[in-house]
């Protein structure tokens, strides 16, 4: 997850975090990332670029 996290932090899109982390498909990195951080990866990267404005 951290490499994940890595990875969003750099703009990289969840489908690509998602084949580079090793997931089967985006789905299921969607929802085990959502269990672990508590929100989506997308909602991940909103938040991000809303605190770099």
């Amino acid at each position: 997850m951290h490499h994940a996290l890595a990875q969003l932090s750099e703009g990289r899109s969840v489908t690509d975090t998602a084949m580079e982390c090793g997931w089967s498909n985006p789905s299921s990195f969607i929802d085990a990332f959502t269990e672990v951080v508590g929100q989506t990866p997308g909602r991940y990267q909103a938040d991000l670029r809303n605190r770099r404005r």
